[in-house]
């Protein structure tokens, strides 16, 4: 998968607490937005990850990989 993304329905009770996305390294972009219950996400088995949106999220904890170029 090269391209997560996850949109809380603003007209939904439910929301997304919790994410694993730390084996995924095909992963290119994801994008959080609307997500007001997730508090963190941990990124770093993430190598080819270039687009990370966290729009209007609770997020207060990003782990992400070293970059190196």
């Amino acid at each position: 998968m090269e391209t997560l993304v996850i949109q809380q329905n603003p007209n939904s009770p439910n929301s997304l607490t919790s994410l694993n996305v730390t084996q995924n390294p095909m992963l290119k972009i994801l994008t959080l937005g609307g997500n007001k219950n997730l508090p963190s996400i941990d990124v770093s088995m993430n190598p080819v990850l270039s687009m990370l949106n966290i729009g209007a999220t609770a997020i207060t904890s990003l782990i992400s990989a070293t970059i190196l170029y």
